[in-house]
């Protein structure tokens, strides 16, 4: 797999764990589980740039990730 989306994953997997609980609790385990297995684990995100108000200091691979994560898990129906 591609760094790039290895590097995503870490920075979505992090994202998740500043998450406030009730919002985290919808996320599938089965997505937390694939986002820390296959995230880049030398790669540490810089949390101080992640600002989902004002995502262009995301990478476009991460904003991907986000959109899906969205969709399959807090988008209400």
């Amino acid at each position: 797999m591609e760094e790039r989306y290895r590097n995503a994953f870490s920075e979505v997997y992090c994202i998740i764990e500043n998450m406030h609980p009730n919002i985290r609790k919808k996320i599938s385990k089965m997505f937390i589980d694939f986002l820390y297995e296959n995230k880049n684990h030398s790669y540490i995100p810089d949390v101080s740039k992640i600002n989902l108000q004002n995502p262009d200091n995301l990478m476009p691979e991460t904003k991907i990730v986000l959109a899906i994560l969205y969709d399959k898990n807090l988008k209400e129906d």
